[in-house]
């Protein structure tokens, strides 16, 4: 017997609702993979003890100042750590619908303390060193994206 025409909305519906999610993953993926390349970018740079190169901004001035490790950590390799894991979670979540329960809050998470730190570097940049990094303002406007990305996230799986 062909299901009913109410009960094939209710399933063309999920799939569309579940579509949706996978895509919001796969961006926040994307948004991730960008990030460990402005990260691993300014890392090397740090390792290497070279400045990097930028078109806009005193990158070199930020990168070099005394604010550029926490605790002894180049802030790099912190931000390189987080996006690494937003893009495991959201890559496991957009392959595995069933992740999403355990993935939502934990990419939440990450992202509320990319964002929050990534804020205090850029207040460090603005009121203190007076010089912003192209390379640091870019990971953090990458941050507030998938900050809000993990909202919406958070929104459609409840």
């Amino acid at each position: 017997m062909p299901p009913s025409k109410p009960r094939a909305r209710a399933n063309s519906a999920r799939a569309s609702a579940a579509g949706a999610s996978a895509r919001l993953w796969l961006v926040a993926a994307a948004v991730a993979v960008a990030g460990i390349a402005v990260s691993g970018y300014l890392l090397v740079s740090s390792v290497l003890d070279i400045a990097p190169v930028c078109l806009a901004g005193p990158c070199a001035e930020v990168a070099t100042s005394s604010y550029a490790r926490f605790l002894g950590i180049p802030n790099a390799a912190l931000g390189l750590a987080l996006y690494a894991g937003v893009a495991f979670i959201a890559a496991a979540a957009a392959s595995r619908p069933s992740a999403t329960s355990w993935a939502a809050p934990l990419l939440f998470g990450l992202a509320a303390s990319g964002a929050t730190f990534s804020a205090y570097l850029t207040w460090l940049q603005v009121a203190v060193l007076q010089a912003v990094c192209a390379w640091c303002a870019l990971s953090a406007a990458l941050w507030v994206v998938m900050l809000v990305l993990s909202v919406l996230i958070a929104r459609r799986n409840p």
